[in-house]
């Protein structure tokens, strides 16, 4: 799977280099809970532009 930064559009193979956010702006701590709800998440930020 792929992980594209929202704001850039950078590419990232591993979920651990983004930061990812629900509807209601929380964010991803969970991988567990990530991998069983992958709609929930709305926001997909690289550690550059999650600032």
């Amino acid at each position: 799977m792929k992980f594209t930064c929202d704001k850039c559009g950078e590419v990232f193979a591993y979920e651990d280099e983004v930061s990812r956010y629900d509807i209601n702006g929380n964010p991803s701590g969970d991988i567990e809970l990530n991998a069983q709800n992958p709609n929930n998440w709305v926001t997909t930020l690289c550690g550059e532009c999650d600032v």
